[in-house]
């Protein structure tokens, strides 16, 4: 390794952040330092690229201090120095119409010359302002729920309808038939997905459901007026406490950035004895714990948690924890690929040819769900 960061990820504050790193340029023949900044996971150039910056240096190793300011856009969004001076700028390119997302990618690049790529170390760039999560979840999210496109490959459509199918069993054993059940952040709302798909021709709760994306929910009320649809920021909720039996949050608290004080909000939802069913993706899934990394899935995934993590955010707020489920076993990865692993479901096994190995995969997830890619949590509010 020729790259070494002093951090596996960044928060900006005030549009700001301080990263160290440790440059290798022995035997490179013409060394190019540069920091690139993508929309995190989607490294499309121009419309996803944030831009780059780029010095050169004519020493054996660098020490590199790495400033990060946002609040303008230009020359010194990024600065690249070593406290000696001696670093030559060698040109900067800035996108003024990119916007943020929650998790931007900073690439700490270096090169050998100007088209040969030696090393690239990923840093994700996570930012807590509330403007831009709220900006980016009505530019993304609002229509998208949990309906997989047509045209999704095998991996996408297989995944999600066994996770239906283990959520609709959780449903059955762990909500109260009758009961009034809240569905935060629902997009589409998996309730009415599980009629959808034919998992069942009724659900047997009386749903309320929320999101901010106030045209998404006129929509699905024409689709499915038994519900109800509210326009809500799941964080502060429009409801007096201990309205409901059941809270439903599917793929959410990921995208949260006080996770404690939303639990804690969704606990002021339930009666005592009411049940908290969660999902969220698994920050230690098993390619994580491999490449020891805690990359996340997503752009807008700004607090993805362990199993432990989540378990200890849920008992803190008052919810006794019932109930685990792992989903998906990320076993097949390229283990002969030097560097960095990456699942081969993913990826080129991504095809019909797989699904076999994909449906044993999903089930593997339940006897391991400490390094499952998501996983289901079902918790119970305490008694006062």
């Amino acid at each position: 390794m020729r790259i070494r960061a002093s951090a596996e990820e960044l928060t900006l504050t005030d549009n700001r952040a301080t990263l160290r790193a440790d440059f290798d340029l022995s035997g490179l023949a013409e060394p190019i330092i540069g920091v690139d900044v993508y929309m995190y996971g989607q490294y499309v150039h121009p419309e996803l690229h944030l831009g780059w910056w780029q010095v050169k240096s004519s020493a054996p190793r660098e020490q590199l201090e790495i400033v990060v300011d946002l609040s303008t856009l230009d020359a010194q969004s990024i600065s690249i120095t070593n406290g000696n001076g001696n670093l030559t700028p060698h040109g900067y390119w800035a996108n003024p119409d990119y916007v943020m997302a929650p998790v931007q990618d900073l690439q700490l690049v270096l090169r050998d010359g100007e088209t040969n790529v030696v090393e690239i170390v990923h840093v994700p760039l996570r930012t807590t302002d509330r403007a831009i999560l709220e900006a980016y979840a009505n530019r993304v999210h609002k229509v998208h729920g949990y309906q997989p496109r047509a045209d999704s490959a095998t991996f996408v459509l297989t995944f999600h309808h066994y996770k239906l199918q283990q959520l609709a069993d959780l449903f059955d054993q762990h909500l109260l038939a009758g009961g009034r059940v809240l569905d935060v952040g629902c997009g589409r709302s998996l309730f009415t997905e599980l009629i959808e798909h034919g998992y069942r021709d009724v659900v047997p709760y009386d749903v309320t459901c929320c999101d901010v994306a106030f045209d998404l929910m006129v929509e699905r009320q024409g689709l499915f007026p038994r519900n109800r649809w509210v326009t809500s920021d799941v964080t502060r909720l429009p409801f007096a406490s201990e309205q409901f039996d059941g809270l439903f949050a599917g793929e959410i608290i990921e995208h949260i950035v006080d996770a404690p004080a939303t639990l804690a909000e969704w606990n002021r939802m339930l009666r005592p004895g009411g049940t908290l069913v969660l999902t969220t993706p698994n920050r230690k899934r098993l390619p994580n714990l491999v490449n020891n990394s805690n990359q996340p899935l997503g752009p807008d995934h700004v607090n993805e948690l362990t199993y432990d993590e989540c378990i200890a955010l849920m008992r803190a707020a008052g919810f006794d924890v019932v109930a685990t489920r792992g989903i998906y076993l990320q076993l097949a990865l390229d283990w002969r690929q030097k560097g960095s692993k990456q699942d081969l479901l993913h990826g080129p096994w991504n095809r019909e040819k797989y699904a076999r190995l994909l449906h044993v995969l999903l089930r593997a997830g339940r006897f391991a769900p400490r390094y499952a890619f998501n996983i289901l949590y079902v918790g119970r509010k305490r008694h006062a």
